[in-house]
């Protein structure tokens, strides 16, 4: 009757990539590793609890380049109480964008430094 069993389908879901949140205990709280791609997830709650915000910041999370741990994908955000911000949505993006810049520029000098600190001392470089 069934060709697939529930581990089998469990295994599936484990292989599809996840926008994470760049929170790990949201992201193992959520599914093991973010919100997985191509399952529906339902943010619930009273207002004000930060569902919006979750879901623009998952956008935000989906487009950004791999590198920066994004997906390098597109998002695609439906509001259908007309509550929905481009200006928002834009802020969040260019401030999550710097902090990350910022963050990999430090780690690249910091790794910079550590590499030069391990050559010996009498070596041209």
């Amino acid at each position: 009757m069934f060709t697939k069993t529930c581990a089998d389908l469990l295994q599936q879901e484990a292989r599809l990539p996840s926008i994470i949140t760049f929170c790990k205990d949201l992201d193992h709280a959520i599914g093991h590793s973010g919100v997985s791609v191509g399952l529906i997830t339902e943010f619930c709650g009273p207002p004000g609890s930060g569902k919006t915000q979750m879901c623009l910041q998952l956008c935000v999370n989906a487009n950004l380049p791999k590198e920066l741990g994004g997906l390098g994908g597109k998002s695609l955000y439906l509001d259908t109480n007309f509550g929905f911000s481009p200006d928002r949505l834009r802020g969040e993006y260019l401030e999550d964008f710097h902090k990350r810049i910022t963050l990999t520029t430090q780690s690249f000098v910091r790794n910079c430094n550590s590499m030069c600190s391990a050559l010996p001392k009498n070596s041209p470089y």
